[in-house]
């Protein structure tokens, strides 16, 4: 285990200085998300000589330089000047917060919760036709705004993700032992069998014919996941 097992950066800095920092916190175990330019990526990738050599001691098209840099780390391009750009990175800056702004646990009333996240997305509900049920939900200990963010992320992908139908999300309870299970269910495509064990992983977005033409990485899903985790229960796709 590392010191910094567990601690997400979103890395925006290029060149040398900002890039050697953060890649000596991925050395020391942190999860560093480089964004870089489409197209060009970080100015060096291409500064050479010296390139990674291929298996034929062929140079390659990667910088030593570059590597140099940044190794440890998980890259995304993005394009900031763009509105899906810009959305990509403050869901990746809520992913990395999440453990830092984290509050005491109170009481939290699911069902207030799920009414407020309603009003929120009353615009895209109404766009779509969409009809929104639950079961009578409970109230749990646990941080009341982590708990709206994730009943936003979960509602908000039923109704990003719809078939050629007007969505149908149900939102359902059921005590399990000591714990509370809580289920949302929709009319949507559905998730490709093959992708199931890692629809929660970050960037990896349950329909690949989108091309990203709904928004998201999969950034949604694995802030659910964080979020689930924090409160000590797990969360699966099916």
């Amino acid at each position: 285990m590392n010191s910094l097992d567990g601690i997400r950066i979103l890395d925006l800095s290029r060149v040398l200085a900002g890039p050697w920092c953060t890649q000596t916190l991925a050395d020391l175990g942190a999860d560093v998300i480089k964004i870089e330019r489409p197209g060009t990526g970080d100015d060096t990738r291409t500064w050479g000589p010296p390139f990674l050599k291929d298996s034929a001691g062929n140079d390659s098209a990667e910088a030593a330089y570059y590597l140099g840099a940044n190794r440890n780390k998980r890259s995304v391009t993005c394009d900031i000047a763009q509105p899906q750009g810009q959305a990509l990175i403050r869901d990746l800056l809520s992913l990395a917060r999440v453990d830092s702004q984290a509050r005491p646990w109170q009481p939290v009333d699911l069902q207030a919760v799920l009414a407020d996240t309603l009003r929120q997305l009353k615009l895209r509900i109404d766009e779509s036709g969409a009809t929104v049920t639950h079961d009578g939900l409970p109230t749990v200990m646990a941080d009341a705004r982590q708990m709206g963010q994730l009943m936003a992320n979960l509602v908000g992908n039923a109704l990003k993700f719809r078939g050629a139908q007007p969505p149908q999300v149900h939102v359902g309870a059921e005590r399990v032992g000591d714990a509370w299970r809580i289920s949302v269910r929709d009319n949507g495509m559905g998730i490709e069998s093959e992708l199931l064990p890692r629809v929660f992983d970050l960037f990896t977005q349950a329909e690949r014919s989108l091309d990203r033409s709904r928004g998201g990485l999969g950034v949604g899903l694995s802030l659910v996941k964080r979020l689930v985790e924090m409160h000590g229960g797990n969360v699966t796709a099916a």
